[in-house]
Order: C-alpha cells, then sequence, then structure tokens
C-alpha cells in the first residue's frame, strides 16, 4: 500500500468518525420530555401524543433569530421552518410557523396531511381551524401539557402550569438579554398576552393524535 493510498483511508476514517460523532450527539442532544411538573409539584407522566410534541418542541429552546425575524443561528432549524413555508430575510413572525412546524414534524399519514392543510403562519388562522373539533385536535377549557395556547396574534405549546403561570416554549419571543428566538419562559394564565390588551387570549387545543 503506497503513502498517498494509507492518507486517503486515514482522511476517510477520521471522516467517518466526525459524521458519526456528529449524528450521535444530534440523537443524545435529543432528550424525550417523560413528565412535567402539574400543579401541585408531582409529576404528570405524558401520553405519546405529549412526549412526541414536547420533545420536538423542546430541542429548538435556544435557537436564536439573527436580523429582525430575518434569519436564525441554526441552519437545522431554518430548514426545517423552510420546508414548512417560513420565508428567509422576509421579517415574517414565526410563532405559528414554529407550531406548524413541530406538529408537522410529529405527525404522519393523514395527521401530518391534516396539519399541513390547517396550520399556518397566521396564529388566528390556525386557531379557527383546530380549534373547531374533529379527528386530530379539540378546544378544552383546562390546559394540559403540550396542547395549544392560543392568542389572537400568537401560538404556543403549553410545558407545565400551576394555573397562575404558564411554563410555554415559545417561538418569536424574547430571551433575558432582550434577544428572540425559540424561548422556555413563563407567561400569566388566561390573560392578554404579557396583558395586552390587543392580543387576547382565546382559548386552548388538544391535538388528540399524529398518526
Amino acid at each position: 500500500m503506497n503513502n498517498k493510498l494509507k492518507i486517503a483511508l486515514i482522511v476517510l476514517g477520521i471522516s467517518a468518525a466526525v459524521t458519526t460523532g456528529v449524528i450521535f450527539y444530534k440523537k443524545m442532544n435529543k432528550k424525550t420530555v417523560k413528565a412535567v411538573k402539574a400543579a401541585d409539584g408531582n409529576e404528570i407522566i405524558l401520553n405519546d401524543v405529549q412526549k412526541k410534541i414536547l420533545t420536538e418542541a423542546a430541542q429548538w429552546v435556544g435557537v436564536k433569530e439573527i436580523g429582525e425575524n430575518a434569519t436564525f443561528d441554526n441552519k437545522d432549524f431554518l430548514k426545517k421552518m423552510k420546508s414548512v413555508g417560513w420565508q428567509e430575510n422576509k421579517k415574517i413572525p414565526y410563532c405559528a410557523t414554529f407550531v406548524r412546524m413541530v406538529l408537522i414534524e410529529c405527525s404522519s399519514g393523514k395527521a401530518k396531511e391534516f396539519f399541513k392543510k390547517n396550520t399556518s403562519a397566521a396564529a388566528l388562522t390556525t386557531w379557527n381551524n383546530l380549534s373547531k373539533k374533529n379527528e386530530y385536535t379539540e378546544e378544552i377549557k383546562t390546559p394540559e401539557p403540550a396542547c395549544l395556547v392560543c392568542y389572537e396574534h400568537h401560538t404556543e405549546f403549553l410545558y407545565q402550569t400551576d394555573n397562575v403561570n404558564h411554563t410555554v416554549i415559545t417561538a418569536n419571543s424574547k430571551f433575558e438579554d432582550g434577544t428572540q428566538g425559540v424561548v422556555k419562559r413563563q407567561r400569566a394564565a388566561g390573560k392578554g398576552i404579557d396583558g395586552n390588551p390587543y392580543d387576547p387570549f382565546l382559548g386552548y387545543i388538544r391535538i388528540k393524535k399524529l398518526d
């Protein structure tokens, strides 16, 4: 075996090892959310639908936007958002598109087609479509993990609640340093978003099935 062939094989081996390591890291980084806290402090064990939704949503917490709704610092996130219709460098709000992306990523078969058809970049359109009782979704009065928390101009996923404040996974929202992106944060339960009377609370939507 000549030296050039040896070098080529070594480079190939290193490349394969790096690729395997990246794939392994991504799998390890996507931790399954199996339980959340109930209002009384005890655990709520999630059902399969809730696990899928919160696991998919939670893996993107920490992604930051670059520019004003222009693009993101995570290429995988950007690719998934563009695949469900979000446009880069158009200054388009993306809270509802994040919800759309998560539901489409989590679902399969007829459910995937349902969410492609009935979710939107517009929060109010998503509310109007999904709040009507159907095979896949329904409006509920009492919030539960992985339900949608819907406002007239915003929508997000409920992570857990103490019935006074909701912990939500929300996109197009502010981090503590003032930058925006996908954030896990608290919000007052059942009120206009952050007290804004111009973005009133509409209700909660349960996702019943994903296939």
